[in-house]
């Protein structure tokens, strides 16, 4: 249930970033939510080598629950970042040519 609302206020947030400036919402929904979960699975699987590496036990012992829990702040932080990053490109001013760039007044009779 936990990863629904996951999905659903996380694709939310990058659908109505995309809507706002005529994006491709669904697009970006589903960007937001693959950035989520890729670097979820890349925190887990660091987690693990880490823990394999330097822990007490075997990373067997370890509920697949908590790791999950233990990864997800990871793939939030993740997923912030890349809709901080989004939202500045998208607001970004467009850079405009003036006309006299656009011509060389020389070819002009």
């Amino acid at each position: 249930m936990l990863g629904l609302l996951i999905i659903y206020f996380l694709g939310k947030r990058f659908y109505t970033l995309a809507e706002e400036h005529d994006k491709s919402a669904w697009g970006f929904a589903i960007l937001g939510v693959g950035i989520y979960y890729a670097a979820s699975i890349v925190a887990g699987i660091i987690i693990v080598i880490l823990y394999e590496l330097y822990g007490t036990g075997s990373i067997d012992d370890v509920n697949d629950r908590v790791l999950s829990l233990i990864s997800m702040p990871f793939g939030i932080l993740a997923w912030w970042l890349a809709y901080l990053y989004t939202k500045k490109r998208f607001e970004a001013k467009p850079k405009t040519v003036t006309d006299s760039n656009l011509l060389d007044d020389s070819f002009i009779d």
